[in-house]
Formats: C-alpha cells, sequence, structure tokens
C-alpha cells in the first residue's frame, strides 16, 4: 500500500509539468493528443471473472450488425439530442444481450455517442456496465470521456465540469491509478483555469501542493528507512527515527520503540513507559501528563506534536473520569488547542466513507451536488457538501455515521438550507422548520435552532475526543422542499 502510495505521489506531483506545458497553450490540445479513443487493449480473463475485451478484428463484425440493425436511429442522429437517444437505445440493448462481442460492441458505441453528445452521464452509465463485465480500465476510459467533453465544453458548463473532474482526480488518488491521476489533475487544472473560478484554481493548486509535500516526506521517508536498515541499533540513529516518525509523522505505533532505544534518556523513559501502560484511565492520565511536562521544556514542532499526543492521551481517558479531573483534562485539550503551534489538521467528511445512510432523499452525494447539478448556500457552492434531505418523514430523520479517525478532537462545519439549480422554482422554501443535531456515540452533543428558509445555516463546534462515531441527522415534518445539506463538515485533529 505504501508502495503503490509513493508512486501515486510521484505521479500527481509530476503532472504541475504538464500543466504548465498546457497552460502555456490556449485549448486542450496536449491532452487531446495523450487521449486515445474509448478502446480497451485485450486483456486476460481477470480472477474476478470479467471477460476480456474482444479484438478489433473479432468485433468487426458485430460493430457492423448493429449499425445495420439500427441504421435508422443512426441516420438521424445527427445532434446532440438524437445521438444520446441512440446511446440509450445501445445501452438498453446492451443489457438484453449475452454474447460478449455484441454487449461489448453496444457499450462502445453508446460509449462513444454519449462523449460525442456531451452527456457525461450516460458515457459514464455505459463505462461502468463494461467494467462490470469486462477487463477494463474503467478509470481510463472515463478520463477519455471526461477529455472529449472538455473538448467542446461550452462556457456554462465548465464549472460543472471542472468539478467532476476534480471529484475524478481524488478518486484515482485514493485508488492508486498513477497514470490516470496524472492526466485528471492536469485536466483539472485547464478546465478551472478557463473558468476563471478562484475557489476552482485554488482548489487544483491544494492538490498539487499536497502531492509535492506528500512526495518530499516519501522522500524522506526512504531516506530514514536506509538509515535505519544500515543501523538499527544505533541509539542517535534510532531517535532521530523515532522523532520524524513521532512528532513529524505522527505515527506513534511505529516511533515509540525507536524513541525507546534512542540516545534521549527522557524520551527512552516516556517511551518505554508508554508501550506498557496499561488501558487503565489512571495510567493513561499519568501517561499524558508526563507528555504533557515534556513538552512545556521544549518548543517548536516538537512540542506542538508532544502536546497534541498528550491530549490524545486525555481523550482516551475521559470516558473514565467525571468531576474536577475531567474538568482539568478538558481546559488542557483547550490549551494545546490554541498554541499558536498547534497543527490543526483537517479532514473532509466528504473524503471519508461513511459507515452508513440512512432515509435521505435520492442519491446521497458528498460532493455538494443535487441531482447531479452543484447546489448554493450562502451565494457559494460547497463542494464538499453532504446531502441530507429526508427522504421520509414519517420514518425518521435522516441519518449519516462515520466512525471518528485517530486523534480527531472536534467536528466542525455548517448545517444549511441550499438551492439547488434544478429545482422546479427557486423561491420554493421548506414546508416546515428543519432540525439538525449532531450525536456523539448515541447521544445529541448539538442541535441547530430550527431552520426554515433558503440560505438559512447554523455553525457547529463539537468536541469529539475519544468518540468512536458521530452521526449527522436532520429531522422535519414535512420532507417536501426541505433542501438539507452539511456544509463542508470537517474533523478537526
Amino acid at each position: 500500500m505504501a508502495t503503490r502510495m509513493r508512486v501515486l505521489l510521484w505521479a500527481l506531483a509530476a503532472a504541475v509539468t504538464p500543466i504548465a506545458q498546457v497552460a502555456a497553450q490556449d485549448g486542450l490540445g496536449t491532452l487531446l493528443e495523450e487521449s486515445s479513443q474509448p478502446q480497451a487493449a485485450a486483456e486476460p480473463a481477470q480472477p474476478d471473472g470479467r471477460a476480456p475485451v474482444p479484438s478489433n478484428a473479432a468485433s468487426r463484425q458485430a460493430l457492423a450488425d448493429v449499425k445495420d440493425i439500427f441504421r435508422d436511429d443512426y441516420a438521424k442522429a445527427t445532434n446532440a439530442q438524437t445521438r444520446v437517444a441512440l446511446a440509450r437505445t445501445l445501452l438498453s440493448q446492451a443489457d438484453k444481450t449475452s454474447a460478449p462481442i455484441e454487449r461489448w460492441v453496444l457499450l462502445s458505441e453508446a460509449m462513444r455517442l454519449a462523449s460525442d453528445a456531451g452527456d457525461i452521464e450516460i458515457s459514464f452509465e455505459a463505462i461502468e456496465k463494461s467494467m462490470q463485465t469486462f477487463a477494463v480500465d474503467g478509470q481510463e476510459l472515463k478520463l477519455d470521456a471526461l477529455m472529449k467533453l472538455a473538448a467542446k465544453c461550452p462556457p456554462q458548463a465548465l464549472e460543472s465540469l471542472t468539478r467532476t473532474v476534480l471529484a475524478m482526480a481524488r478518486t484515482t488518488a485514493e485508488t492508486g491509478d498513477a497514470a490516470v491521476a496524472s492526466k485528471t489533475l492536469s485536466l483539472a487544472a485547464t478546465l478551472a483555469r478557463k473558468t476563471k473560478n478562484r475557489s476552482l484554481v485554488a482548489d487544483v493548486a491544494k492538490m498539487q501542493q499536497a502531492a509535492k509535500d506528500q512526495e518530499k516526506e516519501s522522500r524522506e521517508l526512504e531516506a530514514m528507512a536506509s538509515k535505519l536498515a544500515a543501523a538499527p541499533d544505533d541509539a542517535d540513529v534510532c531517535l532521530e527515527a523515532g522523532k520524524y516518525f513521532c512528532f513529524k509523522g505522527g505515527d506513534w505505533k511505529k516511533g515509540l520503540p525507536l524513541l525507546a532505544k534512542g540516545s534521549d534518556t527522557d524520551l527512552s523513559r516516556l517511551a518505554v513507559a508508554e508501550l506498557n501502560v496499561g488501558k487503565a484511565g489512571a495510567a493513561v492520565i499519568s501517561l499524558g501528563d508526563a507528555w504533557w511536562e515534556w513538552a512545556e521544556k521544549t518548543r517548536g514542532n516538537d512540542k506542538a506534536a508532544a502536546l497534541n499526543h498528550a491530549i490524545d492521551l486525555y481523550a482516551t481517558a475521559l470516558k473514565y473520569v467525571d468531576g474536577l479531573e475531567r474538568a482539568r483534562l478538558e481546559k488542557r485539550i483547550q490549551q494545546a488547542q490554541a498554541e499558536p503551534r498547534h497543527r490543526g489538521k483537517r479532514v473532509s467528511l466528504a473524503d471519508a466513507k461513511p459507515e452508513s445512510t440512512k432515509n435521505i432523499f435520492g442519491t446521497f452525494t458528498q460532493d455538494g451536488t443535487f441531482q447531479g447539478k452543484p447546489f448554493t448556500c450562502l451565494n457559494q457552492a460547497w463542494p464538499k457538501a453532504l446531502m441530507a434531505h429526508v427522504a421520509d418523514a414519517n420514518s425518521g430523520p435522516s441519518v449519516i455515521i462515520y466512525r471518528v479517525p485517530d486523534g480527531a478532537r472536534r467536528l466542525i462545519g455548517k448545517a444549511g438550507i441550499f438551492t439547488a439549480a434544478n429545482l422546479p422554482g427557486q423561491n420554493i422554501q421548506p414546508l416546515a422548520p428543519q432540525q439538525f443535531e449532531v450525536w456523539v456515540d448515541g447521544n445529541v452533543a448539538w442541535q441547530s435552532p430550527p431552520l426554515s428558509k433558503r440560505e438559512e445555516t447554523a455553525d457547529f463546534d463539537v468536541p469529539i475526543y475519544g468518540a468512536s462515531a458521530v452521526e449527522l441527522r436532520v429531522s422535519t415534518k414535512s420532507h417536501v422542499a426541505g433542501w438539507c445539506a452539511w456544509l463542508n463538515p470537517e474533523f478537526g485533529f
């Protein structure tokens, strides 16, 4: 996994150079030259049972048959609307066709026609169906479709397309497809620049910078691994590596054994104690106090990291204590978070997979879209908003559940009533107040005032130290025209 991630990060970092090359032009020529037709190379059957892709020679007769049988539809396919209609017809026929070669040709033609017509939804549907049956690289096919669409995308659709490409860039970054990740990020940068939307340009820049930063960390990690391999028992090397993993990388599980072998007596004693401490509340609190005292004697990033670790330990003990001892720990947690060098990392819930969702109207989305189109609130888009519109008020609230990642201390964000681009009327208001709630480990931790109008929002900042799960709930007495969303919620560390 680590090796795959390093390869991906190298690829993403390298994407900055092609982006600069494309930026020197006023179009997508460089990208399109790299793009091929939506035609996958033949591959052997996969262990998962998917069929190999038929060769061009094997597909030739089936393609001729398709064009002959549907000759009238092809003759009418002279504009975007009729091409999409034909693509739908071929998709429907593919569902009724079991012969692999015929099915491949039908799906390939549907992909081509939908891409040519600028219908990314139908094109992606054809690709998804192809991935279910054949050993194809679906991400490559999707990128090819996006590039074709980008080449003739009207100005009014650029922002929506850019967000689609950005979402795919994030997906390919997670799955480790290095080549597609590089090309997708390049395409996203080109499109974002054309939109002249500073927010979109900034999103791409953040991805590029994150890739460069992580690539640098990867090189540092490899250098550290080489030092350890050459001198695994050298006390100074162990100290350097232990501090790197604990204080810079946040990997205390890997770093503590090295600190225990290191040349710093105080850190070695602390590490040995933590490696041998039990799970009881009192022992964990004592260990947290020890790290706190060590942090007060140092400064800079080491201090911030040690304070962070101390309050992580405190957080695990909060469930065992109450009264003044709990108040003392909570005060220390607040004090550490107020430190000027507190790292305060944020992780968007949109970048995590929910454990479950329930009673949400339509398709649950994590990209600030409703029925395929971006929505707005407070006159801006929310590209990492979570769809939370109640599906059926009679069956209870909409619920989205996430596991709390290790080290998360707060849940931060907004809840609000949005305006969707594809609503039948832009002045439709909720028919009843919408109530937003954050539940932490089964208990209500925050509740919004009733929100009853579009563009109304409520901020939340909920402590989640040591919690296992958070639930985002919305309830209403009428699900019609609720238009509820959690606006870019984040875990704070």
